[in-house]
């Protein structure tokens, strides 16, 4: 049977939906606009807490703000220390060729007595 319009066996005159189904469908109706209402209180409670949620993580934010400030600091302080650190190895450097070359002479003026002791030279 065919639902096209004009065709043989359709009549537009007559009621589709019986009057116990009406009866169901305001039932129905009824069920579902009291789910509505529940989802609506559900959403309300949903906004509340992301608006909870927005406050804490920019009270977070804010705190971690703080403690990126506060470790700059102390990483400018760690670099300073650092420098210093370097610049000491540096002069332990130069003290250290310092004292090479001290025992280097200091040997050879005691080769050089010693020759002159024994009659080497």
């Amino acid at each position: 049977m065919s639902l096209r319009r004009g065709a043989r066996g359709i009549e537009f005159g007559r009621r589709i939906v019986s009057d116990v189904v009406e009866d169901d469908v305001e039932e129905r109706l009824v069920k579902l606009e009291t789910d509505v209402a529940h989802i609506r209180v559900g959403m309300g409670e949903l906004k509340s807490e992301i608006k909870d949620l927005r406050g804490e993580l920019k009270d977070l934010r804010t705190e971690i703000k703080g403690d990126m400030k506060e470790l700059r600091g102390d990483m400018k302080e760690l670099r300073g220390d650092m420098t210093s650190v370097r610049d000491q190895m540096a002069g332990m450097r130069v003290e250290m060729v310092m004292t090479k070359v001290w025992m280097l002479c200091t040997s050879a003026a005691l080769l050089g007595v010693m020759a002159r002791g024994f009659h080497w030279i």
